[in-house]
């Protein structure tokens, strides 16, 4: 690009480009009036009558930005990047482009040096080979800018190679081939494969064990915390609909639950097992069943009638002690060790 003494000529108006007129010296007609590094100046910039930026006597298109070398005038601070928008603005040091513009024009051409140690307030460059960095701060500029290592690969590298090396991102985005934690880690959302815990696990909140699909559980796990919903006025169907539903707990046709108790007027009684019968017919029956034996058969609860239930987890995984019955759903249970009293075993019923 032609320099005149660290400028770049005058811009031109676009209205000076004839209609019709395009040719092979459109594309450097029309790059005269695009915003664009124009330069280093030691005077400040100016307005002359027609409200256009001026200065050391050049015109500047809106967007054009200069780097002023001269002495601090006003508002003027040497070594930075003034842009003109209307009005002369001072580029802040984030805008890393504008000053790499600046840093190019400034050691084009110019020979090398070499120095024991280099005492700066600002330093500008568009490459750096360093043996060794201390900052107090590094700030990543743009979607783009990362630290990564020299051989990185990403695992999502197009060419199937395989992935080396570490890299974060300014978005937040990091690859790494092994992290070892000190402390805690959080996180909101995460993909693991071949999790293997060393010592103790503390689960807060349920463990969903799927196919693979969203919403197609084949068995969940939920925490260990008391959980109490009461259903009463409907059907079979609408009942078992509530309870998965306030539980959040996938389809079964039998729940055992820690805690049962049927009311109505005119009788109360507690049970253990909640069995939804007949699901061919959309489920016509509700058994009740504590200890083994039957106690309830119903068609469905009405307005007068209604169940409590508290429930320490699902039909599959039960963390509370399983009834002796035979008839009990298949699933994985804590019982009290025949033998030794105050031990606590898994027992698993299939």
């Amino acid at each position: 690009m032609l320099m005149m003494q660290g400028r770049i000529p005058d811009a031109r108006q676009i209205d000076q480009i004839a209609e019709g007129a395009i040719n092979r010296e459109t594309p450097g007609m029309v790059e005269q009036f695009t915003p664009r590094y124009r330069g280093w100046f030691i005077s400040i910039g100016t307005i002359n009558d027609q409200g256009q930026g001026v200065i050391g006597g050049f015109i500047m298109n809106k967007g054009d930005w200069i780097l002023y070398l001269g002495s601090p005038q006003d508002d003027w601070i040497p070594e930075y990047c003034y842009e003109w928008t209307g009005q002369w603005v001072r580029v802040p040091f984030e805008e890393m482009s504008k000053y790499m513009a600046a840093t190019h024009d400034l050691t084009e051409g110019r020979p090398n040096a070499a120095f024991m140690a280099v005492f700066c307030r600002m330093l500008w460059a568009q490459s750096a080979m360093i043996d060794e960095l201390r900052s107090r701060l590094i700030i990543l500029e743009g979607s783009n800018a990362a630290i990564q290592s020299f051989d990185f690969i990403s695992v999502n590298d197009q060419q199937g190679r395989p992935a080396k090396g570490f890299r974060i991102k300014a978005d937040g985005e990091a690859e790494f081939n092994e992290i070892t934690a000190r402390g805690i880690i959080n996180a909101t959302l995460g993909e693991m494969r071949n999790i293997h815990i060393v010592e103790n696990a503390t689960i807060e909140g349920n463990i969903n064990i799927s196919s693979g699909e969203p919403g197609n559980e084949t068995f969940k796990i939920i925490s260990d915390s008391v959980m109490e919903g009461t259903f009463g006025n409907g059907t079979p169907a609408i009942i078992r609909q509530q309870m998965m539903t306030h539980f959040n707990i996938p389809a079964a046709n039998a729940y055992s639950v820690s805690y049962g108790r049927f009311n109505s007027p005119s009788t109360t009684f507690d049970f253990d097992i909640i069995e939804f019968i007949e699901p061919q017919t959309v489920y016509s029956r509700i058994r009740f069943i504590r200890n083994g034996s039957v106690i309830a058969n119903l068609s469905g609860l009405n307005s007068t009638q209604s169940i409590t239930i508290r429930i320490g987890s699902t039909n599959k995984i039960m963390l509370y002690n399983a009834p002796a019955s035979t008839n009990h759903i298949n699933g994985i249970y804590r019982m009290t060790h025949p033998y030794t009293a105050g031990v606590t075993i898994l027992a698993i019923r299939s």
